[in-house]
Protein backbone atom coordinates (compact mmCIF):
# COMPACT_ATOMS: atom_id res chain seq x y z
CA UNK A 1 0.00 0.00 0.00
CA UNK A 2 1.49 3.44 -1.13
CA UNK A 3 0.15 5.12 2.49
CA UNK A 4 2.19 2.67 4.55
CA UNK A 5 5.07 3.09 2.50
CA UNK A 6 4.92 6.65 2.33
CA UNK A 7 4.37 6.89 6.39
CA UNK A 8 7.25 4.08 6.98
CA UNK A 9 9.63 6.41 4.91
CA UNK A 10 8.84 9.20 7.01
CA UNK A 11 9.55 7.44 10.08
CA UNK A 12 12.84 6.50 8.88
CA UNK A 13 14.02 9.81 7.51
CA UNK A 14 12.52 11.18 11.09
CA UNK A 15 14.54 8.73 13.18
CA UNK A 16 17.24 9.56 11.34
CA UNK A 17 18.25 12.28 13.98
CA UNK A 18 18.24 9.79 16.86
CA UNK A 19 20.84 7.33 15.24
CA UNK A 20 23.54 8.60 17.33
CA UNK A 21 21.57 8.64 21.23
CA UNK A 22 22.01 6.08 23.07
CA UNK A 23 19.99 4.37 24.29
CA UNK A 24 17.31 3.68 21.98
CA UNK A 25 13.93 2.04 22.62
CA UNK A 26 12.16 0.68 19.55
CA UNK A 27 8.43 -0.92 20.03
CA UNK A 28 5.90 -3.11 17.70
CA UNK A 29 2.24 -2.61 18.67
CA UNK A 30 -1.43 -4.28 17.41
CA UNK A 31 -3.85 -1.91 17.35
CA UNK A 32 -7.80 -1.84 17.35
CA UNK A 33 -9.97 0.91 15.49
CA UNK A 34 -13.14 2.59 14.96
CA UNK A 35 -14.00 5.86 13.54
CA UNK A 36 -15.89 8.75 14.52
CA UNK A 37 -17.77 10.57 11.57
CA UNK A 38 -20.97 10.83 8.97
CA UNK A 39 -21.86 7.39 9.52
CA UNK A 40 -21.14 6.57 12.96
CA UNK A 41 -24.07 6.34 14.68
CA UNK A 42 -25.70 8.68 17.59
CA UNK A 43 -25.48 7.79 21.28
CA UNK A 44 -23.64 4.48 20.48
CA UNK A 45 -20.17 2.84 21.48
CA UNK A 46 -18.40 1.50 18.09
CA UNK A 47 -19.76 -1.12 17.30
CA UNK A 48 -17.15 -2.80 14.35
CA UNK A 49 -13.43 -2.70 15.55
CA UNK A 50 -10.80 -3.44 12.62
CA UNK A 51 -7.31 -4.36 13.45
CA UNK A 52 -4.01 -2.36 12.56
CA UNK A 53 -0.20 -1.97 13.90
CA UNK A 54 1.98 0.24 15.04
CA UNK A 55 6.03 0.93 14.82
CA UNK A 56 8.01 3.43 17.51
CA UNK A 57 11.40 4.50 18.00
CA UNK A 58 12.04 6.57 21.31
CA UNK A 59 15.16 7.65 23.17
CA UNK A 60 15.23 6.38 26.21
CA UNK A 61 15.63 9.65 29.21
CA UNK A 62 15.86 9.78 32.83
CA UNK A 63 13.74 12.64 32.82
CA UNK A 64 10.03 13.07 32.36
CA UNK A 65 9.67 14.55 29.27
CA UNK A 66 10.85 12.82 26.09
CA UNK A 67 10.18 12.33 22.39
CA UNK A 68 9.49 9.43 20.37
CA UNK A 69 8.44 8.73 16.21
CA UNK A 70 5.48 6.11 15.34
CA UNK A 71 4.12 5.11 12.38
CA UNK A 72 1.41 2.30 11.30
CA UNK A 73 -1.63 1.58 9.05
CA UNK A 74 -4.78 -0.02 9.69
CA UNK A 75 -8.56 -0.23 8.65
CA UNK A 76 -11.77 0.72 9.52
CA UNK A 77 -15.66 0.70 8.35
CA UNK A 78 -18.87 2.58 9.41
CA UNK A 79 -20.55 2.17 12.41
CA UNK A 80 -24.06 2.90 11.47
CA UNK A 81 -26.25 -0.41 10.51
CA UNK A 82 -29.52 1.58 8.72
CA UNK A 83 -30.04 0.64 5.58
CA UNK A 84 -31.28 3.54 4.18
CA UNK A 85 -28.79 6.00 5.49
CA UNK A 86 -27.28 7.68 3.09
CA UNK A 87 -28.13 5.37 -0.16
CA UNK A 88 -25.55 6.10 -2.41
CA UNK A 89 -22.84 7.02 -0.58
CA UNK A 90 -22.31 4.36 2.41
CA UNK A 91 -18.85 2.98 2.21
CA UNK A 92 -17.33 -0.64 3.29
CA UNK A 93 -14.13 -0.01 4.25
CA UNK A 94 -11.55 2.69 4.10
CA UNK A 95 -7.39 1.99 5.03
CA UNK A 96 -4.95 4.19 5.92
CA UNK A 97 -1.59 4.97 7.13
CA UNK A 98 -0.13 7.65 9.03
CA UNK A 99 3.28 8.52 10.16
CA UNK A 100 4.21 11.31 13.42
CA UNK A 101 5.78 13.50 15.86
CA UNK A 102 4.87 12.61 19.66
CA UNK A 103 5.86 14.54 22.79
CA UNK A 104 5.23 12.61 25.83
CA UNK A 105 5.44 13.84 29.65
CA UNK A 106 6.01 10.47 32.31
CA UNK A 107 5.79 11.90 36.13
CA UNK A 108 7.87 8.47 36.88
CA UNK A 109 10.68 7.53 34.21
CA UNK A 110 12.67 5.25 36.23
CA UNK A 111 9.29 3.57 38.08
CA UNK A 112 8.31 -0.19 37.15
CA UNK A 113 4.92 1.46 36.72
CA UNK A 114 5.14 4.69 34.31
CA UNK A 115 1.35 6.49 33.51
CA UNK A 116 2.04 9.22 30.51
CA UNK A 117 0.37 11.84 28.11
CA UNK A 118 0.99 12.23 24.74
CA UNK A 119 0.51 14.88 22.00
CA UNK A 120 1.71 15.02 18.61
CA UNK A 121 1.51 15.58 14.39
CA UNK A 122 2.00 13.80 11.49
CA UNK A 123 0.21 12.48 8.18
CA UNK A 124 -2.75 10.58 7.43
CA UNK A 125 -3.13 8.69 4.48
CA UNK A 126 -6.50 7.24 3.56
CA UNK A 127 -8.07 5.46 0.67
CA UNK A 128 -11.79 5.00 0.98
CA UNK A 129 -13.84 2.25 -0.53
CA UNK A 130 -17.61 2.47 -1.71
CA UNK A 131 -20.69 -0.03 -0.82
CA UNK A 132 -19.60 -2.16 -3.94
CA UNK A 133 -16.03 -2.83 -2.14
CA UNK A 134 -14.24 -0.72 -5.03
CA UNK A 135 -11.67 2.05 -4.33
CA UNK A 136 -13.59 5.36 -4.19
CA UNK A 137 -11.64 8.05 -6.54
CA UNK A 138 -12.60 11.58 -6.53
CA UNK A 139 -10.89 14.83 -6.55
CA UNK A 140 -12.72 16.42 -4.45
CA UNK A 141 -10.87 15.32 -1.19
CA UNK A 142 -7.14 15.09 -0.77
CA UNK A 143 -5.96 11.17 0.55
CA UNK A 144 -2.83 12.71 2.62
CA UNK A 145 -3.87 15.06 5.49
CA UNK A 146 -2.03 16.50 8.66
CA UNK A 147 -3.19 14.56 11.68
CA UNK A 148 -3.23 15.58 15.49
CA UNK A 149 -2.81 12.39 17.70
CA UNK A 150 -3.49 12.78 21.88
CA UNK A 151 -2.58 9.68 23.63
CA UNK A 152 -2.80 8.92 27.12
CA UNK A 153 -1.90 5.33 28.50
CA UNK A 154 0.58 3.28 30.84
CA UNK A 155 3.92 1.70 30.40
CA UNK A 156 5.12 -1.90 32.84
CA UNK A 157 8.51 -2.29 32.72
CA UNK A 158 8.48 -6.09 32.91
CA UNK A 159 12.78 -6.72 32.63
CA UNK A 160 15.73 -3.75 31.97
CA UNK A 161 15.13 -4.48 28.52
CA UNK A 162 11.41 -5.21 27.89
CA UNK A 163 8.19 -3.57 28.52
CA UNK A 164 4.61 -3.57 27.93
CA UNK A 165 2.89 0.14 26.71
CA UNK A 166 -1.38 -0.08 27.03
CA UNK A 167 -2.53 3.20 25.38
CA UNK A 168 -5.69 4.97 23.95
CA UNK A 169 -5.16 7.48 21.05
CA UNK A 170 -7.70 10.12 19.95
CA UNK A 171 -6.80 11.07 16.14
CA UNK A 172 -8.08 14.32 15.09
CA UNK A 173 -7.99 14.83 11.04
CA UNK A 174 -8.89 18.36 9.42
CA UNK A 175 -11.17 16.19 7.08
CA UNK A 176 -14.34 14.95 6.31
CA UNK A 177 -13.66 12.18 3.63
CA UNK A 178 -12.52 9.67 5.66
CA UNK A 179 -15.73 7.41 4.81
CA UNK A 180 -16.08 9.14 1.11
CA UNK A 181 -18.53 11.51 2.87
CA UNK A 182 -18.34 15.03 2.68
CA UNK A 183 -20.24 18.13 4.25
CA UNK A 184 -23.68 16.69 3.13
CA UNK A 185 -23.48 13.17 5.50
CA UNK A 186 -25.67 12.81 8.07
CA UNK A 187 -23.11 14.03 10.85
CA UNK A 188 -21.33 17.65 10.38
CA UNK A 189 -17.90 18.04 11.81
CA UNK A 190 -14.25 16.54 10.96
CA UNK A 191 -13.83 12.74 11.10
CA UNK A 192 -11.63 11.33 13.54
CA UNK A 193 -9.86 8.03 14.82
CA UNK A 194 -10.14 6.06 17.99
CA UNK A 195 -7.37 3.68 18.93
CA UNK A 196 -6.41 1.41 21.30
CA UNK A 197 -2.53 -0.37 21.32
CA UNK A 198 -1.00 -2.73 23.02
CA UNK A 199 2.77 -2.49 22.36
CA UNK A 200 6.13 -4.55 23.32
CA UNK A 201 8.98 -2.41 23.58
CA UNK A 202 12.77 -3.38 23.37
CA UNK A 203 15.48 -1.25 24.73
CA UNK A 204 18.84 -1.25 22.42
CA UNK A 205 22.09 0.21 23.17
CA UNK A 206 24.28 1.31 20.03
CA UNK A 207 26.34 -1.27 18.90
CA UNK A 208 29.71 0.37 19.64
CA UNK A 209 28.74 0.40 23.36
CA UNK A 210 27.28 -3.68 23.57
CA UNK A 211 30.48 -4.87 25.15
CA UNK A 212 30.52 -1.84 27.45
CA UNK A 213 27.47 -2.52 29.34
CA UNK A 214 27.20 -5.82 29.46
CA UNK A 215 27.72 -6.01 33.88
CA UNK A 216 31.10 -7.77 34.33
CA UNK A 217 31.46 -9.37 37.74
CA UNK A 218 32.89 -7.06 40.78
CA UNK A 219 36.21 -7.84 42.23
CA UNK A 220 36.73 -9.95 44.69
CA UNK A 221 37.77 -7.31 47.48
CA UNK A 222 36.31 -4.37 46.50
CA UNK A 223 37.14 -1.35 48.62
CA UNK A 224 35.23 -1.13 52.17
CA UNK A 225 33.17 1.45 52.80
CA UNK A 226 34.50 3.92 55.63
CA UNK A 227 32.81 5.03 58.99
CA UNK A 228 31.75 8.68 58.92
CA UNK A 229 34.20 9.28 61.99
CA UNK A 230 37.17 8.10 59.38
CA UNK A 231 35.63 9.98 57.03
CA UNK A 232 36.18 13.22 58.67
CA UNK A 233 39.23 12.95 60.02
CA UNK A 234 40.85 11.71 56.67
CA UNK A 235 38.72 14.59 54.59
CA UNK A 236 37.01 14.10 50.76
CA UNK A 237 40.75 13.35 49.20
CA UNK A 238 41.10 9.80 51.00
CA UNK A 239 37.10 8.79 50.76
CA UNK A 240 36.75 9.81 46.96
CA UNK A 241 39.69 9.18 44.64
CA UNK A 242 38.72 11.87 41.94
CA UNK A 243 42.01 11.73 39.90
CA UNK A 244 41.91 7.69 39.56
CA UNK A 245 38.07 7.43 39.10
CA UNK A 246 38.89 10.31 36.04
CA UNK A 247 41.61 8.24 35.01
CA UNK A 248 39.23 4.92 34.63
CA UNK A 249 36.83 6.79 32.76
CA UNK A 250 39.39 7.70 30.02
CA UNK A 251 40.76 4.35 29.56
CA UNK A 252 37.44 2.92 29.70
CA UNK A 253 38.23 0.85 32.77
CA UNK A 254 34.61 -0.24 34.66
CA UNK A 255 32.77 -2.18 37.42
CA UNK A 256 29.23 -2.84 36.79
CA UNK A 257 26.95 -2.90 39.93
CA UNK A 258 23.08 -3.95 40.17
CA UNK A 259 21.29 -1.81 43.06
CA UNK A 260 19.42 -2.97 45.77
CA UNK A 261 17.19 -1.73 47.95
CA UNK A 262 18.47 0.63 49.64
CA UNK A 263 21.05 1.68 47.90
CA UNK A 264 22.17 5.53 47.38
CA UNK A 265 24.65 7.21 45.61
CA UNK A 266 25.91 8.85 48.41
CA UNK A 267 26.23 5.19 50.18
CA UNK A 268 27.92 3.85 46.72
CA UNK A 269 30.56 6.66 46.23
CA UNK A 270 31.98 5.66 50.07
CA UNK A 271 32.04 2.11 48.70
CA UNK A 272 33.73 2.31 45.32
CA UNK A 273 35.49 5.86 46.63
CA UNK A 274 34.31 7.89 43.06
CA UNK A 275 33.20 11.03 43.95
CA UNK A 276 28.94 11.70 43.77
CA UNK A 277 29.10 14.05 40.85
CA UNK A 278 30.73 11.62 38.36
CA UNK A 279 28.54 8.82 39.73
CA UNK A 280 25.73 9.98 38.66
CA UNK A 281 26.89 12.22 35.82
CA UNK A 282 28.15 8.40 33.95
CA UNK A 283 24.66 6.69 34.66
CA UNK A 284 22.37 10.00 33.44
CA UNK A 285 20.92 9.91 37.47
CA UNK A 286 19.72 13.26 38.67
CA UNK A 287 17.71 12.26 41.73
CA UNK A 288 19.29 10.73 45.19
CA UNK A 289 16.94 7.00 45.12
CA UNK A 290 18.02 4.29 42.92
CA UNK A 291 15.86 1.78 40.86
CA UNK A 292 16.60 -1.49 42.70
CA UNK A 293 17.90 -3.88 39.53
CA UNK A 294 19.43 -0.75 37.51
CA UNK A 295 22.83 -1.76 36.18
CA UNK A 296 25.18 1.08 37.15
CA UNK A 297 28.60 1.83 35.35
CA UNK A 298 31.20 2.64 37.84
CA UNK A 299 34.75 3.73 37.29
CA UNK A 300 37.44 0.93 38.84
CA UNK A 301 39.43 2.83 41.52
CA UNK A 302 42.12 0.67 43.67
CA UNK A 303 41.79 0.12 46.96
CA UNK A 304 43.62 2.32 49.43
Amino acid sequence: MVALRCCLLLLLCLSAALTQAQPLRIGLGLQGVAYLGDLTEPGTLPKRVNTGFGLSLEKVLPRPIGFSFHAGAGSFTEQWDEPGNAPGTRFVQTTFGWGEFRAHYRPWPEASLQPFVSAGAGLLAFQPKNIDGFVYNDTAFNGLVPQLPMVIGGRFQVTPLIGLELSYIWRFTPTDFLDNIGPGGPRSGFDALHTLSLAVQVNLAPPEEVAEHVPAPLPAEPAQPISSEEATIQGDETLYNRPAALQSMEEGIFLYYEAKAGDTFEGLAKRFRVPPDLLRELNYFPGEQLTKGAYLRIPHVPAP
